[in-house]
C-alpha cells in the first residue's frame, strides 16, 4: 500500500514539475510565437538529439533515486526522507536541474525555437537563484551535518571527475569485566594491518544494532549484547567519507574467533595507545578511555 501511495505521489510530482517545465510551457511558447516546422541544419539536429537523450536519461535516473533511495519525490512539498549521495549525486549536487536544462536545450535545437531557448536560459537563472536561497537551506535543516559533509565534498554545479563515496558502518567497542577493550588488526583492503574496533557495513533495511550483531557474528562467531551508542564518527578518507556508529557492547556467547582479522588484543586503559589505530577509530579512543 505504501509503495502504491509513493508511486502516485511521484507521478503527481512529475506532472507538476518536469512535464510542466519541459512540455506544457514549451508548447505554449511555440503556439504564442507562431512556430512552424522548418528544415533544420544537421549539426543542430544532432546536438538537439544528443542533449534531449542525455537529459531524459539523467532526469529519469534522478527521479528513480528520489523514489527508491530517498523515499520521496522531486517536489519540494513532498521531499525525500533520506539524503541521496549515490548515482549522479556522487558527482554533482543538482543533477536533476542539469537533466531538465539538457532536455530544454535539446527541444530548442530540434525545433529551432528561440522562444524555448530563452525559456531554457530563464529556467537556469531561476534555479541558480532558488537553490542556494531556498532548496539548500531546507536540505541543511532536514539532514544537518550529513548534508554539510556532502556539500564539502560534492560541487553544486560543476561535476567531480571521480565519484564521492559515503560509507556507513557500525563498530563494536567490546569490553569485559576487567574493563579491557577488544581491538582487532585489519587483515584486508587498503588499510590492512591497521587496528580497529570490529564491525562492518550496514545493509539496506538494517538498524545499526542489527547490523552490528550480524557483523560480529560473521567476523568473530560471537553473539554480543549492544548496550548503547558511544559516538558517531564522521571521517574523510582520501577515497571516501566514513560514517561510523560506535556502540558499547559485551559478549553474550562465543569465543571471539578471528575469521577475517590478522590479530586481536584485549587492551587495558593504559594499553590503548599501544596499537596503531586506523584514523577514524583513533577519534573514538579518547572517548573510550574516559569510560573505562
Amino acid at each position: 500500500m505504501k509503495d502504491r501511495s509513493l508511486n502516485f505521489r511521484v507521478v503527481k510530482a512529475i506532472l507538476a514539475l518536469p512535464v510542466t517545465v519541459c512540455v506544457l510551457i514549451p508548447a505554449i511558447l511555440l503556439y504564442l510565437s507562431g512556430w512552424q516546422w522548418g528544415d533544420g541544419c544537421l549539426w543542430r539536429l544532432m546536438v538537439g538529439a544528443i542533449c534531449l537523450l542525455a537529459g531524459l536519461t539523467l532526469a529519469i535516473w534522478t527521479i528513480r533515486l528520489f523514489q527508491n533511495k530517498g523515499k520521496g519525490t522531486l517536489a519540494p512539498w513532498d521531499a525525500t526522507k533520506h539524503l541521496i549521495t549515490s548515482g549522479p549525486y556522487a558527482y554533482v549536487r543538482n543533477p536533476m536541474i542539469t537533466g531538465i536544462f539538457l532536455i530544454l536545450t535539446g527541444e530548442a535545437c530540434l525545433l529551432g525555437s528561440y522562444a524555448i531557448g530563452i525559456w531554457t536560459v530563464l529556467f537556469l537563472v531561476i534555479n541558480l537563484i532558488y537553490f542556494p536561497l531556498s532548496e539548500e537551506p531546507g536540505l541543511r535543516a532536514r539532514f544537518g551535518k550529513e548534508y554539510d559533509t556532502y556539500c564539502q565534498n560534492v560541487p553544486r554545479y560543476i561535476p567531480r571527475l571521480t565519484p564521492w563515496k559515503r560509507i556507513e558502518v557500525v563498530a563494536a567497542i567490546i569490553h569485559d569485566d576487567e574493563g579491557r577493550i577488544f581491538a582487532t588488526q585489519r587483515g584486508y583492503g587498503d588499510y590492512k594491518d591497521g587496528w580497529e574496533f570490529p564491525g562492518g557495513k550496514m545493509e539496506a533495511g538494517e538498524t545499526p544494532e542489527e547490523a552490528l550483531k550480524r557483523e560480529i557474528w560473521e567476523e568473530l562467531e560471537t553473539r554480543i549484547v549492544v548496550e548503547r551508542l558511544v559516538q558517531t564518527v564522521e571521517y574523510d578518507y582520501p577515497q571516501f567519507h566514513l560514517t561510523m556508529h560506535c556502540f558499547w557492547c559485551h559478549v553474550e556467547s562465543g569465543s571471539l574467533t578471528l575469521k577475517e582479522h590478522e590479530a586481536a588484543r584485549w587492551l587495558s586503559r593504559e594499553q590503548l595507545d599501544s596499537v596503531d589505530w586506523l584514523p577514524a577509530d583513533l577519534e573514538v579512543v579518547e572517548e573510550v578511555r574516559s569510560k573505562i
